[in-house]
């Protein structure tokens, strides 16, 4: 019973962002077993995930209602009204609440589930990405600024590849403006989606 009402769930869900994205939805296909699998997996990396361990599975990524929390910091991205994440402490509120939805091209998008800002999703101001760009609340469109690209195995990097590099969201003091950074080694750009 349970199976049938999980796969129920992801043929709808499938649906859903068919109708959003203008894309084939995976219910439509013959591959039903392979998105048995894959809502299988990704509900075991999620529960590892859940018990606060560090997950090392390789699946595609899109999860609901999640933090994006820091591995260095231990602190979280959050919206509020204004259009500029920042860095803040931890909570169960809805401003610190994401949709993390992977595209048919394998990059992401980071959607707010903060009511104040249905419907925009995390991007990078300004036409060149450098060094310290801000990010901020943009419309859930086609710019390459919120197309993410988020690692195979958590705790994960991400990141926004530009014509002058590839550059990740890094840690800030809380109450700071969530920036990026060019791509390196560090507990700084490291994320959990708990």
């Amino acid at each position: 019973m349970k199976k049938d009402w999980t796969r129920a769930f992801f043929v709808a869900l499938a649906s859903a962002s068919a109708l959003l994205w203008c894309a084939p939805a995976a219910a439509e296909t013959d591959e039903t077993d392979e998105t048995d699998e894959s809502a299988e997996a990704l509900r075991e990396a999620e529960d590892v995930e859940d018990s606060g361990e560090v997950a090392e599975a390789e699946l595609a990524l899109t999860v609901f209602n999640r933090r994006i929390r820091n591995v260095g910091s231990g602190r979280c991205v959050s919206t509020t009204a204004e259009a500029i994440p920042r860095m803040t402490n931890c909570s169960t509120n809805r401003t610190h609440r994401w949709d993390i939805i992977q595209l048919p091209n394998g990059r992401h998008l980071i959607r707010s589930a903060n009511p104040q800002q249905a419907g925009r999703c995390l991007s990078i101001a300004g036409e060149v990405i450098r060094p310290g760009s801000i990010t901020f609340m943009g419309p859930c469109g086609d710019a390459p600024a919120r197309r993410w690209n988020i690692g195979n195995s958590a705790p994960r990097k991400v990141c926004v590849t530009a014509q002058n590099g590839t550059f990740c969201l890094a840690s800030v003091p809380v109450g700071t403006p969530v920036r990026v950074q060019p791509s390196g080694a560090g507990v700084d750009q490291l994320w959990q989606f708990p």
